[in-house]
């Protein structure tokens, strides 16, 4: 959390998290960055010093920690933007948030033209953006709502309906539940980052004494836990979406735009702003039209390539989906069905599967399929029967008989 090594945590543990809308605690992040400046803006007011001083140091230690933590995208996005901004303050210029966000994109895409593949990124600048622009309007469409509970809805409500397309799109999963989890959280994580930053200073002098702050911070942590489990338990906490094409995703991206601009900063006369909606009305229309009046039913046969052994998906009209083999590397750790497997069904917004063959048992036809039947909803089975006394192929039956799932053995004729 302090650091950004992710490596030590569990795979369910960042599950959960995901699913809960709020894996970005366990990465740093621009959040990260924004409780450490805050901390220490809070510290260096105590102290008499210069101004200047004190502005310097702070840059300073933001600069050596966004390169402890490798210049995470994010971070580094983050890190420019503060000293804009704390750059500004010194020559005594108005901030502007936009124009610090834009000048850290292009400096940073200077650098690496290459990162604006980078999910990390995207998903860093295009939140960042809707928080700056967004949040401030449903701050005013939330005004019944009471202060401390409106601007951090205000927020993550901003976050959410930034995110959402670039989730779908990279991830294949769009949490629902984050808009209420994050504002629960938020705070929490700052606490738990201080706390951190503070253990590890005392231990410096006092190991008994940082391990009194660690105590501390070990329960924020576990509450931490607790929220997000009980947020990712909910029915509703996330869902499964099939990959966006980059069309719709500027089209949605044009249509928030669009709103925020022409119907609450109202910088267009009414005249440009009729013109303006009709044809974003139009262009709606016309995707709507073709997705509804002529959808793509056709079948469909995808090898999937999964290294050695087959994989085959066939797509059928009416949603019909049948899957041939998962392949398999017997000979490595690699897991081919978590890998590459499910993310494909996912991309394509399969979330059941009619009927699952496996045409033998073989690790390089069966590995593979033990992940989707674990978490897909599988109608049959059909099998090819040959003999088989893997443990993986053991598994493979247990899995069906525990749930249940109508089991088929092909025979000749």
């Amino acid at each position: 959390m302090l650091l950004g090594e992710k490596s030590f945590i569990p795979t369910y543990l960042k599950e959960i998290f995901t699913e809960a809308g709020i894996m970005h605690i366990l990465a740093v992040s621009g959040l990260h960055v924004g409780i450490i400046a805050m901390a220490l803006l809070a510290l260096l007011s105590m102290l008499k010093l210069p101004k200047k001083l004190k502005l310097f140091t702070l840059i300073s230690i933001l600069i050596i920690y966004a390169s402890i933590t490798g210049f995470r995208p994010s971070v580094l996005r983050a890190t420019i933007m503060f000293i804009l901004l704390i750059g500004g303050k010194l020559i005594n210029r108005n901030r502007n948030l936009n124009i610090s966000l834009f000048f850290a994109a292009f400096l940073i895409l200077l650098l690496n033209p290459l990162i604006l593949y980078d999910a990390g990124f995207l998903l860093s600048f295009i939140v960042t953006f809707f928080i700056i622009n967004l949040s401030p309007i449903l701050q005013e469409l939330f005004y019944k709502i009471v202060v401390w509970i409106k601007n951090p809805l205000a927020v993550s409500t901003a976050a959410w309906i930034g995110i959402f397309p670039l989730s779908a799109y990279f991830f294949s999963k769009v949490s629902i539940i984050s808009i209420v989890s994050n504002i629960f959280v938020i705070p929490l994580t700052g606490i738990a980052v201080i706390l951190g930053f503070v253990t590890f200073f005392i231990g410096l002098l006092s190991i008994s004494l940082a391990g009194i702050v660690a105590n501390i911070n070990y329960l924020v942590l576990n509450l931490l836990t607790f929220i997000a489990k009980s947020f990712s338990s909910l029915p509703f906490a996330f869902i499964y979406v099939a990959q966006p094409s980059i069309m719709v995703i500027a089209l949605y991206y044009l249509t928030v735009f669009f709103i925020i601009e022409i119907f609450y900063k109202k910088i267009l006369s009414p005249k440009i702003k009729k013109k303006t909606t009709l044809i974003v009305l139009s262009v709606i229309l016309l995707i709507i039209i073709v997705q509804v009046f002529y959808p793509a039913d056709n079948l469909k046969v995808n090898f999937i390539n999964v290294g050695e052994g087959d994989c085959i998906l066939i797509e059928a009209p009416n949603k019909i989906n049948i899957l041939i083999d998962g392949g398999g590397t017997p000979q490595s750790n690699f897991d081919v069905g978590n890998k590459i497997v499910i993310p494909y069904l996912r991309r394509k917004g399969i979330n059941k599967i009619n009927l699952l063959v496996l045409t033998h048992p073989h690790l390089d036809h069966l590995e593979g399929l033990l992940p989707v039947i674990r978490e897909f909803r599988v109608d049959m089975v059909l099998d090819s029967g040959l003999i088989c006394d893997s443990s993986e192929y053991k598994e493979f039956i247990s899995i069906i008989q525990k749930k249940g799932i109508p089991y088929h053995q092909a025979k000749a004729g």
